[in-house]
């Protein structure tokens, strides 16, 4: 209120200020909700065998692929800052001298700062020998003409016979007599001493 005073007269003024002062509401920003994923490639028949060189793709619910993960000298793959949800996991190469896992693992995220663990586990892979290729067989060598031996007129010398005594030639067999003709013989020799007797 203002007043002025006058000797004749006194006015007063009476003022009324109103003043409209709007705030608008600032929307309320979520707290990020992430989550990790650990995933550790072992040895199926020893656990303590880790697998480096592993490589898994991460999908999500929408079926895309949102990351790449690669196991490292421990055998070990992460990440991080991963949206809350359901992925799948699958492994695209295996280690080297192991059988590729075709196992997709589910994992669901569904708190903040959740990390889900998976060991993996891989088959060592068998590789048979095949057959060997046969060998080329030798070449057979030529036979070597054999040495004549040397004749000896001595029994025993040192020709090529070994020091032994050579085998004498056998006599030419003789026919047999015939018996008619043995008894002619013998008739003639009889008769000839008969005569010189007479």
């Amino acid at each position: 209120m203002v007043e002025i005073d006058d000797e004749d007269e006194t006015c007063e003024f009476e003022l009324n200020v109103v003043l409209e002062i709007e705030n608008t509401k600032r929307p309320s920003t979520p707290l990020p909700s992430e989550g990790s994923i650990r995933l550790k490639k072992v040895d199926k028949d020893d656990s303590t065998k880790v697998l480096q060189g592993a490589k898994f793709d991460v999908i999500d619910s929408n079926g895309e692929v949102v990351a790449i993960l690669t196991t490292d000298s421990d055998g070990i793959a992460e990440l991080d800052e991963l949206s809350l949800g359901k992925y799948r996991i699958v492994e695209t190469k295996a280690p080297e001298g192991y059988k590729l896992d075709s196992t997709e693992y589910e994992v669901t995220l569904e708190t903040k700062a959740q990390t889900v663990s998976i060991t993996i586990e891989n088959d060592e892979e068998v590789i048979e020998p095949g057959p060997k290729d046969p060998e080329e067989p030798e070449e057979p060598e030529e036979p070597e003409d054999p040495e004549e031996p040397e004749e000896s007129d001595k029994p025993g010398g040192g020709g090529g016979g070994g020091g032994g005594r050579r085998k004498p030639k056998d006599p030419d067999p003789k026919e047999p007599e015939d018996p008619k003709s043995q008894k002619n013989q013998n008739q003639k020799s009889q008769n000839k001493k008969t005569q010189k007797s007479q």
